[in-house]
């Protein structure tokens, strides 16, 4: 039997690249060998994002590109921008369409197409009747230190500026037991920490009421050999104080919490349809310093929402220093097409969002250095979990996600040694051992 090559690519988000993992393992199993995208190959699945309207010209392209690489292959296309678009999609030359809760199924299609015995089409499910997609058991080859773990699907909310609720579908959650199923496989596989991670991972079980993130936390804790459980980005709504008490009382939740903050005003994030304000924010914060001293913040922030006056954004400059972030993944913001922000009035020309940028920028640099000196002052431990060497440095994270180089002689690769700040520089921190503190 001829064996037949895949190549993958995957634009958007991490769970878009958890579900690519998850396929590329099943292909693998039944015979296909992983390529390169750029090398010719007999299929080609691209896995889309449609958060903007740049992801979709992105995704084009790659359609594009499969076909460069390879006239006669079989170009499989899912993700967002296929289940939003998926007659544009057909019209680009894909062979298959399967947009989003039906990835799973490129892997039958696949052989059979390549045996002539499928024809083109389209198979993008209704999302509001579709359940979760099981995507497998994925126990992944060792080749990292820190694996993810996809908990839900879909998204509840409402945001006007966001198309992922279409694109994703509502909520639907995972079962706890198939989590701690997956998070044992890979502890056989030699990994020590796991990220849960997902759509929304805020609004985990709130579909049936059955369970709440929590429960997910939970089965991964329990499983030995995991030593280190974080979660994917969050929205700071679920960081209530019985929440925060319960992860301070977890032994292996690592205190990182990246998030979904998008602005430090309330009238622009009431513009935007969040569900908390600047105040429950500091106040989260505030609970989680208090339980937790060595944690660390970043957030995604939009500057240039429509309407955003400059009081508004030195709101979101002020909320970000209150906060201390280590890091700030900014975004100016763009209309995407089919939200209601795109039809706002009040729209920020191009050089003022560039300018905010610039300056949030500049700001999220000075309270890193803070949060680095802090460290290094109050000779605070950060607890590293060592993966790679780099430029004749160990490099690993540490429990509040801070990227640390140490130079030591020793083998340190999925080791986790304690050790201390002792300076900084463009965002790593590097570390001393206590011997020399």
């Amino acid at each position: 039997m001829t064996k037949h090559s895949v190549a993958f690519a995957t634009l958007g988000c991490r769970t878009n690249q958890y579900e690519t993992d998850a396929l590329s393992e099943k292909m693998k199993s039944e015979g296909f060998e992983v390529r390169d995208f750029s090398e010719k190959a007999d299929v080609y699945v691209i896995n889309t994002c449609s958060v903007t309207g740049e992801a979709d010209r992105k995704s084009r392209q790659f359609i594009r590109r499969a076909r460069n690489n390879n006239p006669q292959a079989i170009v499989i296309v899912m993700g967002c921008y296929s289940q939003l678009d998926p007659k544009t999609i057909v019209e680009l030359g894909a062979d298959y369409v399967c947009g989003n809760r039906n990835k799973m199924s490129a892997s039958e299609y696949a052989i059979k197409a390549l045996e002539g015995k499928e024809s083109k089409r389209a198979n993008v499910l209704d999302l509001s009747q579709a359940p979760y997609e099981d995507c497998g058991q994925i126990s992944l080859e060792k080749n990292a230190e820190r694996a993810f773990i996809k908990i839900a699907d879909g998204c509840d909310n409402e945001c006007t500026y966001c198309i992922i609720r279409k694109a994703r579908g509502p909520v639907v959650s995972r079962q706890p037991e198939d989590i701690k199923r997956e998070a044992e496989k890979l502890a056989e596989n030699g990994y020590s920490e796991i990220v849960l991670t997902g759509t929304e991972i805020a609004s985990y079980g709130r579909e049936n009421k059955k369970y709440t993130l929590k429960d997910a936390i939970d089965s991964v804790c329990v499983v030995n050999g995991i030593e280190r459980v974080r979660i994917g980005s969050i929205e700071p709504s679920v960081l209530r104080e019985d929440f925060i008490e319960y992860l301070a009382n977890q032994k292996k939740f690592m205190p990182s919490f990246h998030l979904s903050l998008q602005s430090g005003s309330a009238s622009v994030l009431a513009r935007m349809k969040r569900k908390y304000n600047p105040q429950m924010v500091l106040s989260s914060v505030s609970k989680i310093r208090s339980l937790m001293p060595d944690a660390g913040f970043s957030a995604d922030i939009i500057v240039g929402f429509p309407g955003e006056t400059e009081e508004e954004f030195r709101q979101t400059c002020d909320l970000v220093k209150k906060i201390g972030l280590y890091h700030g993944h900014i975004f100016p913001y763009s209309d995407r097409d089919g939200t209601e922000a795109s039809f706002m009035s009040g729209k920020i020309k191009q050089e003022v969002k560039n300018e905010r940028l610039s300056i949030l920028e500049k700001i999220c640099e000075e309270t890193a250095s803070q949060q680095y000196e802090l460290f290094i002052k109050n000779k605070m431990p950060l607890h590293v979990l060592f993966e790679e060497k780099k430029n004749g440095m160990w490099f690993g994270h540490a429990q509040n996600m801070f990227d640390v180089i140490i130079d030591s002689k020793e083998e340190l690769s999925g080791k986790t040694l304690t050790v201390y700040a002792k300076d900084y520089s463009d965002g790593v921190v590097t570390a001393m051992s206590e011997e020399q503190l």
